[in-house]
């Protein structure tokens, strides 16, 4: 019986993501764009940048600083799967299930706080069968999102860690998670933000822990340096890329609000987002969820104006959850456009139906009130209604060929040179761009000039030249600060700054008639070393304090050390002189 309870949890996990162990690609809105990335990533890392800001690709000369701006967790262990030999797509499959499996044990872990072992898994499991969660692997493709919302849990339980005397190991897990969080996908950081300081102000009223509030905001504090590394350069360099494309046009957060009624019920599909009503997808809640939650509200209700005796098990964390709930449901709703024009942070979101992550994560809370009700008996049973529920939703649109975003296969796509690249990370020096395959790295534009390609990487390029007349020699790479060239004529090396005055925004560099060898390297601004400085120091000062915080290790062998040195000196001093 002991070990029911694991096999539950692990089938849960296997019956979610069987589709992926299917033949061929799951089809999704960002598939393409999802193994896109990770590919220029591991392309990136091969070329030895770390951490990984530029990338190149599919074309060459397709590069933008993408990963400066665009959060890079979820894309490092795909891409070093990739270095080690696995395809693309297995190495995706393969953080995603670890992504579900990190949400799982941390909702558990989270739950069990509060009840028994039973009803955590319940909670668990609902956390993962919900549609919107379901709909963010098997029709967005949306992983990143998914994999943030993942950890969310960790991040509850850090903050109630800190409030329980476990203040060491909470605020440690709380910089972590939140850190995990915001290198995952920001815009979920946003939308949980406040539902943080909320829980800790729950966990203030109930304790009087002044110490716990402290101890709760330094940890944000310190996910923040942790993920310094990703975030100083996002604000610092935003000005730098055409950002404006990113909240504008189809992403103006005004077409995307849900109505009220398709979180009751909208039909399962695997269309776009558009404005009104008539949406391709599903922003349904779940049938399940609206049932945990009318239970919960009932529970408080008949307790409170029928059965005027003791409440119902916590209470509390009831009505939370439940304000939570609707916090997210108001926030998806064009309830909430007031909200959206006062606070101008949350255009970055682009979709306010994403907040339906919020909903799932209450709801799969609120299920403790049902599972602690219900006989152990019939536990598996509710397990099998939660399955039953959602198998409908775990089917892909279609399946691809496995190779089909592969650089360099046959069925790559060649009639869109743009899939995967990020128009809105593109550097604002960037009006136009040539999508040419055969446009050459090196390009004498004015003058003459014959030129021998040595080096062409993603973050290192170099020739060899010899300029007959004044040249000026194109780079076809995008200028972005950090590019630097290097130019050595035999007698001296120059360092200059390229130019990239033309509407593509690439490199370029005027030379004198003779022979050059030119080398062209991107590499860290003084705020990127910085940034990387920072997230670096504060890893390690979370390893060493959570290598000091072993109290009852440290106390022991400080016991034993000082008990051995009392002996060696009462020794010493009893010992008879030894005469001359």
């Amino acid at each position: 019986m002991k070990y029911l309870l694991p096999f539950a949890l692990i089938a849960g996990l296997i019956i979610f993501f069987h589709p992926l162990f299917k033949p061929g690609l799951v089809a999704g809105h960002d598939t393409g764009a999802r193994l896109i990335h990770i590919q220029m990533m591991a392309q990136a890392l091969k070329d030895g940048q770390f951490p990984v800001r530029w990338v190149e690709g599919p074309a060459p000369g397709l590069s933008h600083p993408l990963f400066n701006y665009y959060p890079p967790l979820f894309y490092y262990p795909p891409a070093f799967l990739i270095l080690l030999g696995m395809d693309a797509v297995t190495s995706i499959y393969i953080t995603l299930i670890l992504a579900g499996t990190i949400g799982v044990a941390g909702m558990f872990f989270l739950v069990r706080n509060f009840a028994g072992a039973w009803p955590a898994a319940i909670c668990a499991l609902l956390f993962l069968f919900t549609p919107y969660r379901i709909s963010q692997v098997y029709v967005r493709a949306a992983y990143m999102e998914f994999a943030a919302i993942s950890v969310l849990p960790f991040a509850f339980l850090g903050i109630l860690s800190i409030f329980k005397s476990r203040k060491i190991c909470g605020l440690i897990t709380t910089a972590v998670s939140l850190a995990s969080i915001i290198t995952l996908h920001q815009p979920t950081f946003i939308m949980i933000f406040p539902a943080l300081l909320a829980w800790t102000g729950y966990w203030w009223i109930k304790h009087s822990s002044p110490k716990g509030v402290y101890l709760s905001f330094l940890s944000i504090a310190v996910s923040l340096i942790l993920a310094a590394s990703f975030l100083l350069p996002l604000v610092g360099e935003g000005r730098f890329i055409r950002s404006a494309v990113l909240s504008g046009g189809y992403f103006d957060f005004r077409q995307h609000f849900a109505a009220f009624s398709q979180l009751i019920y909208s039909p399962w599909g695997y269309g776009i987002s558009q404005a009104g009503s008539g949406d391709g997808m599903s922003f349904q809640v779940g049938v399940l969820n609206w049932v945990i939650l009318v239970f919960a509200l009932g529970l408080i209700f008949w307790h409170r104006f029928y059965r005027k005796i003791s409440p119902p098990p916590q209470t509390g964390l009831i009505i939370f959850f439940t304000v939570l709930f609707f916090y997210g449901a108001f926030m998806a709703t064009a309830a909430s456009l007031p909200v959206w024009e006062r606070f101008s942070v949350l255009g970055f979101i682009q979709y306010p139906w994403r907040y339906l992550s919020v909903t799932s994560f209450a709801t799969a809370i609120l299920a403790l009130t049902a599972a602690v009700l219900i006989p152990k008996n019939y536990l598996l049973g509710l397990v099998a209604v939660m399955i039953i529920f959602n198998w409908q939703y775990l089917v892909p649109a279609a399946y691809l060929p496995k190779n089909n975003f592969t650089f360099g296969s046959a069925n790559f796509p060649r009639t869109d040179p743009m899939m995967g690249l990020e128009p809105g990370y593109f550097p604002a020096t960037v009006t136009q761009t040539d999508t040419d395959p055969s446009l050459p790295r090196f390009q004498v534009i004015q003058g003459k000039a014959e030129i021998k390609s040595l080096t062409e990487k993603t973050t290192k390029q170099e020739f060899s030249t010899e300029v007959k007349t004044p040249a000026t020699i194109r780079i076809n790479t995008h200028y972005f600060p950090g590019w630097q060239a290097k130019i050595d004529d035999g007698k001296e090396i120059s360092l200059i700054t390229p130019g990239y005055n033309n509407p593509e925004g690439n490199m370029e560099i005027n030379l004198i008639p003779g022979n050059y060898t030119v080398s062209l390297e991107f590499g860290n601004t003084p705020l990127r070393r910085l940034a990387d400085y920072l997230s670096l120091g504060t890893a390690l000062g979370l390893v060493v304090l959570a290598i000091f915080s072993r109290s009852r290790f440290w106390s022991k062998y400080w016991e034993f050390t000082r008990a051995a040195r009392a002996k060696r000196s009462k020794a010493a001093f009893s010992s008879p002189r030894r005469k001359k």
